[in-house]
């Protein structure tokens, strides 16, 4: 299933994000329902941040944030 982080905080996020951008990682995914939490959504906008500074291209870059019933979010 690959490598999982979680966390809160825009500022946490947006820096382990330029970590590893600069350790050259190059494809990142987001999973997070941003308009359900606005810690969620702070954590999505430290990611982009350092996406968009780190040059990082949308192609590279997954972001799931739609809630559906039968999604990862009904547990």
């Amino acid at each position: 299933y690959g490598n999982v982080v979680s966390m809160e905080g825009k500022n946490a996020v947006y820096q382990l994000t330029r970590q590893v951008i600069e350790e050259g990682r190059r494809t990142f995914a987001f999973i997070g329902y941003p308009e359900g939490s606005i810690n969620i959504k702070d954590r999505m906008d430290g990611m982009i941040q350092a996406l968009n500074e780190g040059g990082i291209e949308e192609k590279e870059r997954r972001f799931f944030t739609e809630y559906r019933n039968d999604s990862y979010y009904n547990y």
